[in-house]
């Protein structure tokens, strides 16, 4: 029941929900980023999970059950008038699980003390594998990822500074550059260039997609290219148009005027050309010269036809 387009960013996703996680540290892993963009804590309800996919309610289902061995509630409701927007909640209402939930993603201390802790400290990533993980989820319930097709781009949306800005440093610590910046209520971290965005979508898991990617890429490129060889060539059309036009004005000023004998030569067998030949490009009419001169030799012979045609007018 996805509600959501089939983009490039979705195609990415559906590749790392594949991947199921059995070790009971990468589970604890996600669920630490789970519970800091998506969990909300209350006295009477217990852990609450909201997500508006269906995949990553059954993902935190089976996390839990895996890990602590309950079968937490799920619930589905409509938003809407229509009712096209769905939201699920996964509700943990047993004290006990709550507890081991909290201090296995370090919100809860020996001690029993809540402690509240918005961002990923670095000594809970410190391992590649804790990086993949925490940096999986984070792109599985923030992140978008523009089709090479458009542009390259690359975001997750926080709604908390904090946990932006440690997303930010997990990715420099795989070698990559990310930024934060601010927009409206929201900390967004990005980034931007094809080879890093690849380079994430790799290290997070999602090989399959990069194929996708730069199958793109290269249709993008190659239709690019063509589009620059077009506009040149159309650029030098015109621009071979407009010297041609302007050199029969000043062709015919001097004709209509003095006559073309009137013109030393040279410049008479290149205004003599010019007239037979009116679409012809530069290069080829000096090759039709006698002797055969080059394209700037002949420029000038219509640069000093412009001069006199000029001082005529």
């Amino acid at each position: 029941m996805e509600q959501h387009k089939l983009s490039f960013s979705w195609t990415v996703k559906s590749e790392l929900m594949q991947k199921q996680l059995a070790d009971k540290k990468d589970i604890l892993s996600e669920l630490m980023v789970f519970i800091r963009v998506c969990g909300s804590l209350s006295i009477g309800s217990g852990i609450v999970f909201e997500v508006d996919r269906p995949s990553y309610a059954k993902r935190l289902y089976s996390h839990i059950k895996a890990v602590y061995g309950i079968s937490p509630k799920i619930h589905l409701k409509r938003f809407n008038r229509l009712g096209k927007t769905y939201k699920y909640f996964i509700r943990i209402s047993d004290k006990h699980v709550c507890n081991a939930i909290l201090k296995d993603t370090m919100y809860m201390n020996n001690s029993g003390e809540l402690v509240i802790i918005h961002g990923i400290k670095k000594s809970w990533r410190r391992s590649s594998r804790e990086r993949q993980n925490i940096l999986r989820a984070a792109f599985l319930l923030c992140g978008s990822v523009s089709s090479p097709e458009k542009n390259y781009h690359m975001e997750m949306v926080f709604a908390d500074g904090v946990l932006a800005n440690d997303i930010a440093k997990t990715i420099e610590e795989t070698g990559l550059g990310a930024k934060v910046i601010n927009r409206k209520n929201s900390a967004v971290v990005y980034l931007k260039g094809a080879e890093e965005i690849v380079d994430f979508l790799t290290f997070i898991g999602a090989s399959g997609s990069i194929l996708d990617f730069y199958n793109i890429k290269i249709i993008k490129e190659m239709r690019n290219n063509v589009n620059r060889v077009v506009n040149c060539e159309t650029a030098n059309i015109g621009k071979t148009v407009n010297a041609a036009s302007r050199q029969l004005e000043s062709i015919n000023t001097i004709k209509e005027q003095k006559g073309l004998l009137s013109l030393p030569a040279d410049l008479y067998e290149a205004a003599s050309l010019r007239l037979a030949n009116p679409d012809m490009p530069l290069k080829d009419l000096a090759k039709m010269c006698d002797p055969v001169i080059s394209k700037s030799g002949l420029n000038h012979r219509f640069k000093r036809i412009d001069k006199i045609a000029g001082e005529l007018k």
